[in-house]
Protein backbone atom coordinates (compact mmCIF):
# COMPACT_ATOMS: atom_id res chain seq x y z
CA UNK A 1 0.00 0.00 0.00
CA UNK A 2 2.92 2.44 0.64
CA UNK A 3 3.99 1.74 -2.50
CA UNK A 4 1.00 2.70 -4.27
CA UNK A 5 0.73 5.99 -2.46
CA UNK A 6 4.85 6.90 -3.17
CA UNK A 7 4.01 5.92 -6.89
CA UNK A 8 0.93 8.31 -7.01
CA UNK A 9 2.68 11.07 -5.68
CA UNK A 10 5.44 10.90 -7.76
CA UNK A 11 3.23 10.86 -10.73
CA UNK A 12 1.04 13.66 -9.80
CA UNK A 13 4.37 15.57 -8.93
CA UNK A 14 5.31 14.92 -12.63
CA UNK A 15 2.19 15.73 -13.75
CA UNK A 16 2.19 18.86 -12.10
CA UNK A 17 6.03 19.81 -12.81
CA UNK A 18 4.85 19.12 -16.96
CA UNK A 19 2.31 21.61 -16.49
CA UNK A 20 4.19 24.52 -14.75
CA UNK A 21 6.66 24.25 -17.60
CA UNK A 22 3.76 24.52 -20.47
CA UNK A 23 2.43 27.35 -18.19
CA UNK A 24 5.74 29.33 -17.93
CA UNK A 25 6.37 29.69 -21.83
CA UNK A 26 2.89 31.27 -22.16
CA UNK A 27 2.67 33.01 -19.21
CA UNK A 28 6.53 34.80 -20.30
CA UNK A 29 5.45 35.58 -24.00
CA UNK A 30 2.27 37.50 -22.45
CA UNK A 31 3.98 39.38 -20.06
CA UNK A 32 6.51 40.50 -22.58
CA UNK A 33 3.59 41.40 -24.57
CA UNK A 34 2.03 43.52 -21.41
CA UNK A 35 5.15 45.12 -20.44
CA UNK A 36 6.25 46.07 -24.16
CA UNK A 37 4.52 49.72 -25.16
CA UNK A 38 1.85 49.91 -27.51
CA UNK A 39 2.89 51.97 -30.66
CA UNK A 40 0.69 54.58 -31.67
CA UNK A 41 -2.73 54.60 -33.94
CA UNK A 42 -2.69 56.51 -37.00
CA UNK A 43 -5.42 56.25 -38.49
CA UNK A 44 -9.30 55.07 -37.35
CA UNK A 45 -9.25 51.95 -39.40
CA UNK A 46 -5.64 50.70 -38.08
CA UNK A 47 -7.89 51.05 -34.51
CA UNK A 48 -10.81 49.99 -35.10
CA UNK A 49 -8.74 46.49 -36.57
CA UNK A 50 -6.79 46.75 -33.26
CA UNK A 51 -10.12 46.25 -31.58
CA UNK A 52 -11.40 44.20 -33.72
CA UNK A 53 -8.37 41.84 -33.17
CA UNK A 54 -8.34 42.41 -29.95
CA UNK A 55 -12.16 41.15 -29.65
CA UNK A 56 -11.00 38.08 -31.03
CA UNK A 57 -7.99 37.51 -28.87
CA UNK A 58 -10.32 38.06 -26.36
CA UNK A 59 -12.49 35.81 -27.17
CA UNK A 60 -10.32 32.92 -27.95
CA UNK A 61 -8.93 33.45 -24.54
CA UNK A 62 -12.29 33.23 -22.82
CA UNK A 63 -13.01 29.93 -25.25
CA UNK A 64 -9.25 28.36 -24.13
CA UNK A 65 -10.25 29.22 -20.66
CA UNK A 66 -13.66 27.56 -20.94
CA UNK A 67 -12.03 24.20 -22.32
CA UNK A 68 -9.28 24.19 -19.50
CA UNK A 69 -12.27 24.66 -17.29
CA UNK A 70 -13.89 21.27 -18.42
CA UNK A 71 -10.40 19.54 -18.10
CA UNK A 72 -9.96 21.07 -14.61
CA UNK A 73 -13.02 19.39 -13.55
CA UNK A 74 -11.80 16.25 -14.77
CA UNK A 75 -8.65 16.24 -12.91
CA UNK A 76 -8.36 15.32 -8.98
CA UNK A 77 -6.14 18.62 -8.14
CA UNK A 78 -9.18 21.09 -9.16
CA UNK A 79 -8.71 23.91 -7.83
CA UNK A 80 -5.02 23.82 -8.94
CA UNK A 81 -6.36 23.27 -12.23
CA UNK A 82 -8.57 26.26 -11.77
CA UNK A 83 -5.72 28.59 -10.78
CA UNK A 84 -3.41 28.16 -14.05
CA UNK A 85 -6.17 28.18 -16.16
CA UNK A 86 -7.26 32.08 -14.60
CA UNK A 87 -3.80 32.53 -14.42
CA UNK A 88 -3.17 32.35 -18.66
CA UNK A 89 -6.59 33.63 -18.86
CA UNK A 90 -5.21 36.94 -16.68
CA UNK A 91 -2.04 37.56 -18.54
CA UNK A 92 -3.94 37.35 -22.07
CA UNK A 93 -6.16 39.55 -21.31
CA UNK A 94 -4.27 41.90 -19.44
CA UNK A 95 -2.03 42.40 -22.71
CA UNK A 96 -5.23 42.78 -24.66
CA UNK A 97 -6.09 45.74 -22.33
CA UNK A 98 -3.05 48.38 -23.00
CA UNK A 99 -4.16 47.74 -26.87
CA UNK A 100 -8.10 48.26 -26.43
CA UNK A 101 -7.39 51.11 -24.45
CA UNK A 102 -5.02 52.95 -26.67
CA UNK A 103 -7.28 52.51 -29.62
CA UNK A 104 -10.40 53.72 -28.25
CA UNK A 105 -8.56 57.10 -27.09
CA UNK A 106 -7.35 57.45 -30.58
CA UNK A 107 -11.03 56.87 -31.82
CA UNK A 108 -11.85 59.54 -29.22
CA UNK A 109 -9.10 61.98 -30.05
CA UNK A 110 -10.17 61.56 -33.92
CA UNK A 111 -14.16 62.55 -33.08
CA UNK A 112 -12.88 65.11 -31.29
CA UNK A 113 -11.06 66.37 -33.72
CA UNK A 114 -13.76 65.96 -36.50
CA UNK A 115 -16.10 67.56 -34.50
CA UNK A 116 -13.73 70.58 -34.25
CA UNK A 117 -13.14 70.93 -37.55
CA UNK A 118 -16.59 71.10 -38.25
CA UNK A 119 -17.45 73.79 -35.92
CA UNK A 120 -15.02 75.80 -37.39
CA UNK A 121 -15.74 75.47 -40.79
CA UNK A 122 -19.28 76.12 -39.25
CA UNK A 123 -18.44 79.43 -37.80
CA UNK A 124 -15.99 80.58 -41.02
CA UNK A 125 -19.42 80.15 -43.00
CA UNK A 126 -21.58 81.90 -40.39
CA UNK A 127 -18.73 84.88 -40.13
CA UNK A 128 -18.24 84.97 -44.01
CA UNK A 129 -21.79 85.87 -44.45
CA UNK A 130 -22.39 89.49 -44.83
CA UNK A 131 -24.52 91.01 -41.61
CA UNK A 132 -28.08 90.92 -43.24
CA UNK A 133 -27.80 87.83 -44.41
CA UNK A 134 -27.04 86.23 -40.90
CA UNK A 135 -30.16 84.42 -39.36
CA UNK A 136 -31.00 87.16 -36.53
CA UNK A 137 -31.49 84.89 -33.29
CA UNK A 138 -34.83 86.72 -31.82
CA UNK A 139 -36.35 85.76 -28.20
CA UNK A 140 -38.57 83.23 -27.70
CA UNK A 141 -41.76 84.37 -27.37
CA UNK A 142 -43.74 83.83 -23.54
CA UNK A 143 -45.76 82.04 -25.58
CA UNK A 144 -43.66 79.15 -26.17
CA UNK A 145 -42.33 78.93 -22.84
CA UNK A 146 -43.69 75.66 -21.54
CA UNK A 147 -46.16 75.79 -18.92
CA UNK A 148 -44.36 74.41 -16.67
CA UNK A 149 -41.32 76.64 -16.41
CA UNK A 150 -43.90 79.74 -17.49
CA UNK A 151 -44.27 82.06 -13.78
CA UNK A 152 -47.37 82.01 -12.06
CA UNK A 153 -49.53 84.57 -12.89
CA UNK A 154 -51.51 85.68 -10.47
CA UNK A 155 -55.84 85.15 -11.14
CA UNK A 156 -58.08 87.61 -10.73
CA UNK A 157 -60.00 87.41 -7.55
CA UNK A 158 -63.37 86.61 -8.18
CA UNK A 159 -66.72 86.79 -5.38
CA UNK A 160 -67.02 83.16 -5.62
CA UNK A 161 -63.75 82.41 -4.33
CA UNK A 162 -64.08 84.81 -1.28
CA UNK A 163 -67.04 83.07 -0.55
CA UNK A 164 -65.09 79.54 -1.14
CA UNK A 165 -62.35 81.15 1.22
CA UNK A 166 -64.60 82.18 4.11
CA UNK A 167 -67.00 78.94 4.23
CA UNK A 168 -63.09 76.82 4.36
CA UNK A 169 -62.45 78.92 7.13
CA UNK A 170 -65.27 78.00 9.03
CA UNK A 171 -65.30 74.69 8.10
CA UNK A 172 -62.14 74.71 9.46
CA UNK A 173 -62.53 76.20 12.83
CA UNK A 174 -65.84 73.72 13.61
CA UNK A 175 -63.20 70.83 12.80
CA UNK A 176 -60.72 72.85 14.71
CA UNK A 177 -63.55 72.85 17.98
CA UNK A 178 -64.55 69.04 17.34
CA UNK A 179 -60.91 67.84 17.85
CA UNK A 180 -60.07 69.73 21.01
CA UNK A 181 -63.04 68.90 22.09
CA UNK A 182 -62.52 65.24 21.63
CA UNK A 183 -59.06 66.00 23.31
CA UNK A 184 -60.55 67.10 26.35
CA UNK A 185 -63.21 64.09 26.79
CA UNK A 186 -60.02 61.68 26.30
CA UNK A 187 -57.99 63.63 29.08
CA UNK A 188 -61.33 63.44 31.27
CA UNK A 189 -61.59 60.09 30.54
CA UNK A 190 -57.99 59.03 31.09
CA UNK A 191 -58.25 61.12 34.46
CA UNK A 192 -61.21 59.36 35.31
CA UNK A 193 -59.83 55.47 34.88
CA UNK A 194 -56.69 56.71 36.53
CA UNK A 195 -58.57 58.18 40.18
CA UNK A 196 -60.41 55.09 39.62
CA UNK A 197 -57.07 52.64 39.66
CA UNK A 198 -55.35 54.92 42.68
CA UNK A 199 -58.73 53.68 44.83
CA UNK A 200 -58.60 50.57 44.25
CA UNK A 201 -55.11 50.36 45.25
CA UNK A 202 -54.66 49.80 49.07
Amino acid sequence: MAIDIKTLALALAMLVSAGCAQLQPAQEQMQALAAAPVPASTSVQQADARLADSAALRAAAELRFAEREQVCYAQFFVNNCLDRAKSERHAALEGLRPIEIEAARFKRAYAVEQRDLALAASNEKTDAQPPAARPQKTPAAPASVPKARAPRQQKPVAASDDAKRAANVVAYEKKRAAALQRQREIAAKQAAREAEAAAKKP
